[in-house]
């Protein structure tokens, strides 16, 4: 008796330290943005704005980078997890500053933040799990999506299209 009570504590600590062992190596990532579509002309600054270049399809565009696009330009980009997409209007510019995810087991935990400092974008977000957080930033305020398709502006007017 003794024996297979030993045996269920030992095989219940190598469970607990399993199930540690696997929280604590839950798949963190920084994702990309990948550009889709550019109809105009677009420009893309990696180091803050002092240099730019154009933008072309299938750019992966990394946190910290800023794209601006001119009149009558448009740009779509992809998201994947952090997303699925942001459409980034004429005369618009927008910084990408945040583009984690981490698979916790359960749910997959996204943080996306993304600075829109001029102009206007519009955007479609899954359904996202509690713990996750989708800002878009502007020079008025910070809009928290959370599942829907929005068109925000940088003057701080948001329309939710679809969604809550």
């Amino acid at each position: 008796m003794r024996l297979v009570g030993g045996f269920s504590k030992g095989l219940g600590y190598s469970v607990a330290i399993a199930a540690a062992m696997w929280v604590s190596t839950a798949e963190a990532r920084v994702n990309k943005a990948i550009v889709r579509t550019v109809r105009g002309t677009a420009d893309v600054s990696m180091d803050k704005g002092s240099t730019w270049k154009s933008v072309r399809v299938g750019s992966q565009l990394s946190p910290n980078t800023i794209i601006k696009t001119g009149v009558g330009s448009v740009v779509d980009l992809f998201l994947g997890d952090n997303g699925p997409v942001v459409r980034v209007t004429e005369s618009t510019e927008m910084g990408i500053d945040k583009l984690d995810s981490e698979g916790t087991g359960v749910d997959k935990v996204i943080e996306t933040q993304l600075d829109l400092k001029s102009g206007r974008i519009l955007g479609n977000v899954k359904k996202m799990a509690d713990a996750s957080k989708y800002e878009v930033k502007t020079p008025v305020g910070v809009a928290g999506i959370r599942g829907t398709e929005y068109d925000i502006s940088a003057n701080g007017k948001v329309t939710v299209i679809t969604g809550v």
